[in-house]
C-alpha cells in the first residue's frame, strides 16, 4: 500500500514540475569592479497559449543602475513560448547586491525566479606602484589670427549695414514733408473736377475716369466733412453721406455712382461714354453748389468782420 502512495506521490510531483514553467534571472559574471557593466538576462519558457504579464522593471534593480535595455524576444518553438529580454547594469558601491526573485504572471497562476547575488569590487591600490610627480597645465599656442580677422570683418560689416540703415531712414527733407495744400476742400475740389473736364477723362477708358472722380469726391468728403472716405468702402460711406446736409435725390444718385464705379474699378464692368458723362455731370453739379454755399458764408463773414 505505502509503494502505491509513494507512486502516486512520485508521479503528481512530476505533473507538478512539468506544468510549472522554467523562469530565470542569470548574470554574465558574479563578480565585478565598481562602474563595470554587465548583463542581466531573463528567460522564460511557457506554453503556447499562455497569456503572460513580464516583470516590469525600472531605471534600477535592487540598487543596480539599469543603463539600457533590450527588446522582450518572444518566439514560439514546439508548442512552447520562448521569452528573452537583457539588461545592462552596474554600480558604483562596493559590496554585495542580491536581485531578489522577480514576479512572472502567466494565466492565473504566477511564479518566480531565484535569487542571483552579485558582488562588486573596488579598484585595489597597492604600494608598490610608481609615484609620478604633478606638473602643470601645458600651454597651447593658439593663432588668434583668423579671430581677430572675423572680428573686423564682423565690425565692419555691422558699422556699413548701420549707415545703410540710418540713411535709408533719413529721407530728404522734400520727401519728408510734403507741402500742405492749402486750397479750401471745396476749392480743390472744383479744380479736380476741371482737370477731369480739360482732358475730358469720361470719353477714354473707364477706370482711370471713376478713379479720378471719385478721389476727387471722397477727398472733398474727408477734407471739408470729416469722413474717412478715402479708406473706406461705399458700404461704409452709405450712412454717413445720408447724414450730410444734401437734397434726398443727390445723396441717393451719388450712392448709385459710387457703387457703378465700384464695379468698373473693381470688378471690370464695361461702361458707356453717356454714362460716365452723366456722372460727372452728376458730381460737377454737386461742386458748383457746394462752392455757391462757401462763396455766400464767405461774403457773409467778410461783413461780418467789416
Amino acid at each position: 500500500m505505502k509503494k502505491w502512495l509513494l507512486a502516486i506521490m512520485f508521479i503528481l510531483n512530476g505533473i507538478a514540475l512539468v506544468a510549472q514553467p522554467l523562469f530565470e534571472a542569470r548574470l554574465d559574471t558574479d563578480r565585478v569592479l565598481i562602474g563595470e557593466p554587465l548583463f542581466l538576462t531573463l528567460t522564460a519558457e511557457l506554453n503556447a497559449n499562455d497569456t503572460y504579464e513580464w516583470p516590469a522593471i525600472g531605471d534600477t534593480i535592487d540598487r543596480l543602475e539599469v543603463w539600457s535595455r533590450e527588446e522582450l524576444q518572444v518566439n514560439k518553438r514546439d508548442g512552447k513560448l520562448l521569452l528573452s529580454q537583457k539588461f545592462e547594469v552596474a554600480s558604483f558601491d562596493s559590496g554585495f547586491y542580491i536581485i531578489k526573485p522577480l514576479k512572472l504572471i502567466f494565466g492565473k497562476d504566477s511564479t518566480f525566479c531565484d535569487p542571483v547575488l552579485l558582488q562588486v569590487k573596488s579598484v585595489e591600490v597597492t604600494d608598490d606602484q610608481p609615484f609620478y610627480e604633478i606638473k602643470e597645465p601645458k600651454s597651447v599656442e593658439y593663432d588668434w589670427t583668423p579671430m581677430i580677422l572675423a572680428a573686423s570683418i564682423g565690425t565692419i560689416l555691422a558699422i556699413v549695414l548701420i549707415f545703410f540703415l540710418l540713411r535709408r531712414k533719413k529721407k530728404p527733407k522734400s520727401e519728408q514733408e510734403a507741402p500742405k495744400d492749402l486750397r479750401p476742400p471745396v476749392i480743390r475740389f472744383r479744380d479736380d473736377l476741371s482737370a477731369i473736364e480739360t482732358n475730358r477723362l469720361w470719353e477714354g477708358e473707364a477706370k482711370p475716369f471713376y478713379t479720378q472722380l471719385t478721389l476727387a469726391l471722397n477727398t472733398y468728403l474727408e477734407k471739408e466733412e470729416n469722413i474717412a472716405a478715402l479708406e473706406s468702402t461705399t458700404l461704409e460711406l452709405k450712412p454717413e453721406l445720408m447724414s450730410l446736409p444734401w437734397p434726398k435725390e443727390v445723396k441717393r444718385d451719388i450712392i448709385e455712382m459710387l457703387e457703378e464705379s465700384d464695379m468698373v474699378k473693381f470688378a471690370k464692368a464695361p461702361a458707356e461714354v453717356i454714362d460716365m458723362h452723366a456722372h460727372f455731370s452728376l458730381v460737377n453739379q454737386l461742386c458748383e453748389d457746394l462752392y455757391k454755399k462757401f462763396l455766400a458764408t464767405e461774403v457773409k463773414n467778410t461783413k461780418v468782420n467789416a
